[in-house]
């Protein structure tokens, strides 16, 4: 099977994490190009994650890179351009959450992927496959908790 070539955009904490998975953890994934607006994340990506193909500009990165696709962890309000950015140019796109900060936003990221169906745009949610979240989950389907009115969850 051919692998999947990613380039990520936004290396900080949460950032780190997503690419150190896809650098090091998840089989048939190469990460091959990594954006950021901040040097020193461009050099962590160089000399921890050995990507040599590293942008300050994310259309740059989206025009020159040789990726299938796109994984944005950056700041929130800028999710939405990115992922319409992204599929325009023909790549699959995973984003963190949350999609963005205004209806408007989320609405131009709505219309980008309408336009793509080719392409697969996933929005990740934490949390989303927890076995206790399911768990919860089954409970609430079975009627043994009753009707939730609201549900705050938090991990260990």
């Amino acid at each position: 099977m051919r692998k999947v070539k990613v380039g990520i955009a936004g290396l900080g904490r949460l950032g780190k994490v997503h690419a150190r998975n896809l650098a090091f953890k998840i089989p048939n994934a190469e990460l091959t190009a990594a954006c950021s607006i901040i040097p020193a994340e461009l050099e962590y990506a160089r000399e921890e994650l050995g990507v040599a193909d590293v942008y300050e500009d994310y259309r740059e990165m989206l025009a020159q890179a040789d990726i299938d696709a796109v994984a944005i962890v950056t700041t929130s309000g800028e999710h939405c351009w990115q992922i319409a950015a992204a599929l325009d140019a023909g790549k699959h796109v995973f984003t963190d959450k949350p999609l963005g900060v205004t209806v408007e936003e989320c609405r131009l990221a709505e219309a980008a992927v309408e336009r793509h169906p080719e392409s697969v745009f996933f929005l990740g949610f934490m949390r989303r496959y927890d076995p206790s979240y399911a768990y919860a989950k089954k409970k609430i389907e079975e009627g043994v908790i009753g009707t939730p009115y609201m549900l705050k969850g938090a991990g260990i």
